[in-house]
């Protein structure tokens, strides 16, 4: 019986024994997954960078070691260019892998720095570095590294641009909010300068904003006031050189002059103001019933803004206007969308341009060669007009290349049964040039400035 307790008392005491031990590793299992749960959220889940809360978090821990130790610290914002092209041509599955894959690139260059990096915004990259020798020499290196990351995607080459905002505490800042927000100038300073572009923070780029300020009072009074006007440039057929209509373009009046469009247009755009100018403009146009008739069997070229889902729907809402245009007094509407536009909204203004071509409205792919050229609109869209951009037009005499690519442009959108309109002719030398690539049809100062509705009245009044 003493052996029998003995035995029971031994296997009870293993029990326990093993009990405990479980006990306990269900109890470090449980810490150590509190750990790796705490660490993860401190990550982006996407890229492993710092996630947004946790870069800020590490943001302010650098202000306030800046602060004991008087060291000075750099903030750079980074921001992929056209990443909306990248989602909107390949899908968003494609655009995740860009980011991580960027991500990645971005962790093995700085792999033994003394850096942290996190993910600050969708396409967004945020950089903390303590102060360094030379600063522009960082940059440098840093750009040119960023050229050379590059993904090959169904057999295609895929790079990235980047624009950089970068600010220095404390120097330009007296607090992390502060400094964050003085890197997010000097980005936008940067992508409004053309985007692939580093700018670093200092005073005067408040400046831009002041502008940007003045701008946006000069529309509120154009707009209270209707000082918004539409004005024509000519389009010339270059076989007759006999104009076919012409381009509408926007003008403001202020101080009983008018103000050019690339003036106030990005401000107009970015807050908000081109619904309203388009509404009154295309108004003007329908009341001015001598010009319409002075235009009768001509083209009339219309640009529209494309920024939003809603700015696409809103496509279809001029149909029946444009289409009065055709029964009353035999015009052909040209409506003019940028690549830019079909770059960043492509899926959303795919269905509303399938629309209006339907109802009869001709449609142009506007600023084409303007940095985003893909063929890919030629093959999903029957367009009626390719209008080449100024820019590049400039470029054939300076480059061989680009003439023969104009040249073959030109082929091709015969074929395809698609005139080409040549923009900003300044000379008799460029009239010339594209007479013999066989251009269809041209604008420009050489051909005629833009004008007033009543100026074109008188010079082309039949």
């Amino acid at each position: 019986m003493d052996e029998e307790k003995i035995y029971y008392q031994t296997k009870s005491k293993i029990l326990e024994n093993l009990l405990l031990e479980l006990s306990y590793r269900y109890d470090n299992f449980i810490d150590l997954l509190e750990e790796e749960k705490a660490r993860l959220k401190h990550l982006d889940f996407l890229t492993g960078l710092l996630s947004r809360d946790s870069f800020f978090e590490t943001l302010s821990y650098f202000v306030k070691k800046s602060n004991l130790e008087n060291r000075k610290f750099f903030l750079i914002i980074l921001d992929l260019d056209n990443f909306k092209f990248i989602n909107n041509t390949y899908g968003r599955e494609i655009g995740d892998f860009v980011l991580k894959a960027f991500a990645d690139f971005l962790k093995d260059l700085f792999e033994d720095e003394e850096i942290f990096i996190g993910r600050t915004g969708e396409d967004e990259f945020s950089i903390l570095l303590w102060e360094m020798e030379n600063l522009n020499s960082f940059l440098e290196f840093l750009g040119e590294k960023i050229k050379t990351f590059y993904l090959i995607i169904d057999h295609i080459k895929l790079g990235v641009t980047v624009s950089a905002g970068i600010a220095s505490f404390p120097q330009d800042a007296c607090s992390s909010q502060e400094l964050y927000q003085k890197a997010s100038q000097a980005l936008c300073v940067s992508k409004n300068r053309g985007k692939s572009t580093f700018t670093c923070y200092h005073p005067h780029i408040l400046d831009y904003f002041k502008d940007v300020s003045q701008i946006k009072n000069l529309l509120d009074r154009a707009l209270s006031l209707k000082e918004v006007y539409p004005f024509i440039q000519p389009i010339y057929n270059l076989k007759k050189m006999e104009p076919v209509g012409g381009e509408i373009l926007l003008r403001i009046r202020s101080e009983n002059r008018f103000i050019v469009a690339s003036s106030f247009i990005d401000v107009a755009i970015k807050y908000g103001y081109i619904e309203e100018m388009e509404r009154i403009l295309i108004k003007k146009i329908i009341q001015f019933e001598e010009f319409l008739k002075t235009l009768r069997g001509k083209a009339l070229f219309i640009n529209k803004v494309i920024n939003s889902e809603k700015r696409a729907e809103e496509l279809k809402e001029v149909i029946p206007i444009f289409q009065e245009f055709k029964k009353s007094y035999d015009i052909e509407v040209v409506l003019e969308i940028t690549e830019s536009s079909f770059v960043e909204y492509f899926e959303l203004i795919s269905e509303p341009i399938i629309t209006l071509r339907k109802s009869g409205i001709l449609f142009a792919l506007d600023d084409f060669g303007g940095g985003y050229t893909s063929l890919k609109y030629l093959l999903n869209f029957d367009l009626d007009f390719l209008k080449i951009e100024g820019s590049f037009i400039k470029s054939i005499f300076e480059n061989d290349k680009a003439k023969l690519i104009l040249k073959n442009i030109v082929n091709l959108a015969k074929e395809l049964n698609i005139k080409v309109v040549a923009e900003c002719i300044e000379n008799k030398e460029m009239l010339d040039l594209l007479k013999r690539l066989e251009i269809d049809y041209a604008q420009g100062y050489y051909l005629g400035e833009p004008i007033s509705l009543e100026e074109f009245i008188n010079i082309f009044k039949k």
